[in-house]
């Protein structure tokens, strides 16, 4: 009789014990981070193209017969080289006092280019200055915008005076006693030829574009941003150049950043507002040239001491931030205020401290109070 109630008393063990077994709380392996304190950087990423910032285009002073030019792509020149020939079309000879008023706007205009040339240099010499004192801090970024417009303007001046004389001396050469002696057409600066526009001999009319020449150790890089992107760029920020073809990124500075944008559409076919942004290369290689792809890194936000955790741990609830912060073997919902985000991690306003620890991609098996432990 007393191996009855003992068989009960067992089977009701095993029962509570299979009954705790199914309901006990369940202890997930999960990733831990830590909440640490140090350098963050973020920044805008976005393809680019070099160019050469200081291009001319060559074209035909007179109309007539433009012999071969025999310069390639790629070839360098110096200042006043020549360049292509033209045999000018016959003219009416002028009469003593044309040419006389012909010969004093031809003096007239070489002596605006000297002026030209002189104020060109002042502007440069100039902009060097404010870059100079920018970079210290003694001026606002807007005063180097305006210098380098400003010198940018001198230097078209200087190319309006140059084609005014050459176009003069032209009119001269090739009138009366002249016709049928070739015109030489010289470099206006040192460079490379960047394209040829008009390679066989043939007749041209006057102004026709011929080659374009510009100097390759002087690139910059233009890059398209979305207008939100854009508006956290600033002038003179650091900007990292990658998948040039070298190693090693590049680096520039921000010249500009264009106060207008425009429309562009993109590869999935979504109207997207651009901005275009400047960017001059410290140091550019050889081997980079004209119209090259590039990946521009733009940096955004650089700060030495930030209390940030890996983007992993932040996921949403609702309308805030929030994480799971590790305490005493379980998972607590911790909602927290960011700042800014980073390619890997995420600056910390309010919520966590240095030194806390996280879980990482917490998933959906994990709620708060969910028993964990490190993997």
């Amino acid at each position: 009789m007393m191996k009855k109630p003992l068989l009960v008393v067992t089977i009701a063990l095993v029962i509570v014990l299979l009954v705790w077994l199914a309901f006990r709380p369940t202890t997930i392996e999960v990733e831990i981070a830590r909440v640490e304190r140090g350098p963050l950087r973020a920044f805008v990423v976005e393809e680019g193209t070099t160019r050469v910032r200081e291009r001319y285009v060559v074209s035909a002073p007179v109309t007539g017969r433009l012999q071969r030019v025999e310069l390639d792509p790629g070839d360098r020149v110096e200042v006043a080289a020549p360049l292509f020939h033209i045999l000018p079309a016959p003219s009416t000879p002028l009469d003593a006092r044309t040419a006389g008023e012909l010969r004093e706007r031809v003096r007239a205009a070489e002596a605006g280019l000297q002026a030209a040339m002189a104020a060109s240099s002042f502007a440069d010499a100039e902009l060097e200055r404010v870059r100079a004192l920018v970079a210290q801090g003694a001026l606002a970024a807007r005063d180097l915008e305006a210098a380098d417009a400003e010198a940018e303007t001198a230097r078209r001046r200087v190319q309006e005076a140059r084609a005014t004389v050459d176009a003069l001396r032209a009119q001269l050469e090739t009138s009366g006693d002249r016709v049928g002696v070739a015109f030489t057409v010289h470099a206006p600066v040192e460079g490379s030829v960047l394209r040829l526009f008009r390679e066989s001999e043939g007749v041209v009319a006057a102004g026709t574009p011929i080659l374009e020449i510009g100097n390759l150790r002087k690139l910059e890089v233009v890059t398209d941003l979305l207008s939100e992107d854009a508006a956290r760029v600033e002038v003179g920020a650091e900007v990292l150049l990658e998948r040039w073809g070298g190693d090693e990124a590049l680096r520039g500075r921000v010249r500009r950043v264009d106060p207008s944008g425009y429309t562009k559409i993109s590869a999935l076919g979504v109207e997207e507002q651009r901005v275009d942004v400047i960017v001059d290369l410290d140091d550019p290689p050889t081997v980079l040239g004209d119209g090259y792809r590039v990946i521009t890194r733009i940096v955004t936000f650089s700060e030495d001491d930030v209390v940030q955790v890996p983007q992993g741990a932040l996921f949403r609830t609702g309308t805030t931030w929030s994480a799971f912060r590790v305490e005493d073997g379980r998972a607590r919902l911790q909602p927290v205020v960011i700042g800014v985000r980073g390619e890997e991690r995420v600056q910390i306003l309010d919520g966590l401290q240095p030194g806390d620890e996280v879980v990482l991609y917490p998933g959906d098996r994990i709620d708060d109070g969910t028993r964990i432990r490190a993997e």
